[in-house]
């Protein structure tokens, strides 16, 4: 879909990309890391068991009531110290352990607690942003407060910012997924096919003809005489055009239904003061 695609640009058009689907996932709050983890699993990214000694340099720098070993869940880390979120995603970025790392939930609201917590938080946002450049390794982030300044730092450091876990996780898995597959190349193309660059109306009719595609019979017409012996021709009921105009029906030059010469001498007087120029065609209705 179009959101799926911009979901997805984001990502590509990002600081860093992930060389394979090893994922951690951060969140100040069990609900929203478990609900990540779910996320992450589904789309099939790996969940790796982070080693002893990493886990240990995380539960040093949060709450005793933390969860480390991934998810990393800061509970209220953040709350207590909005910095510890620049300090556990450096860690992981730079450890080796992962190949990407998804933050999920409140980051950018704790601004509405002060503007001290605002001015800390979109300080940390660039600093997670420097992280990125400085390891080399994605960061993506949901937040339910996508439009904090905290989250505008964010993406000025061109990391990505969600509103929805879903469309976080399934771009960051279509990006992963691509890292383990050979590079694709250019295809073959054909020669180029001889003939005008740019058609007219009746050159356009001639190359659907010569490629077999089927159209109703139409002759050109300038004059009420010639459009009468076009349909005497051709038959009723007719479709009488005016040539040359992208955007034909919007200008009136377009009158379907004609039944009669009498009818087609009304309309030809009508389309030419309409749309006068002298180039017309007169067409069988299909």
């Amino acid at each position: 879909s179009p959101k799926e695609l911009v979901d997805l640009v984001q990502v590509c058009l990002a600081e860093a990309s992930p060389c394979g689907r090893r994922t951690a996932v951060v969140g100040d709050g069990g609900g929203h890391c478990a609900l990540a983890a779910d996320a992450v699993a589904a789309e099939g990214l790996e969940l790796p068991l982070l080693s002893d000694e990493l886990s240990g340099r995380l539960a040093a720098m949060l709450p005793a009531t933390a969860a480390t070993r991934n998810p990393v869940d800061l509970a209220g880390g953040g709350e207590q110290d909005v910095f510890s979120f620049e300090r556990v995603v450096r860690a992981l970025l730079d450890s080796g352990e992962v190949d990407g790392l998804l933050l999920t939930g409140y980051f950018g609201g704790y601004s509405l607690y002060s503007d001290t917590f605002s001015e800390d938080e979109k300080a940390v946002g660039g600093r997670m942003a420097r992280a990125v450049t400085e390891c080399g390794r994605p960061l993506i982030v949901h937040t339910m407060y996508a439009s904090s300044s905290a989250a505008q730092e964010l993406r000025a450091g061109d990391v990505p910012v969600y509103r929805e876990i879903e469309a976080a996780v399934r771009a960051l898995a279509k990006v992963a997924r691509r890292a383990g597959e050979a590079p694709g190349r250019v295809p073959s193309l054909p020669e180029p096919v001889a003939g005008p660059a740019r058609a007219g109306y009746w050159e356009a009719r001639e190359l659907l003809t010569d490629a077999d595609v089927p159209i109703v019979d139409a002759r050109p017409v300038g004059t009420p005489a010639e459009a009468l012996a076009a349909a005497r021709d051709l038959g009723f009921p007719l479709v009488l055009k005016a040539v040359g105009l992208v955007h034909k029906s919007d200008a009136g030059g377009v009158i379907t239904g004609i039944a009669s010469e009498a009818e087609l001498e009304i309309a030809f007087a009508d389309l030419r003061t309409k749309v006068p120029g002298g180039a017309y065609s007169v067409e069988r209705m299909a």
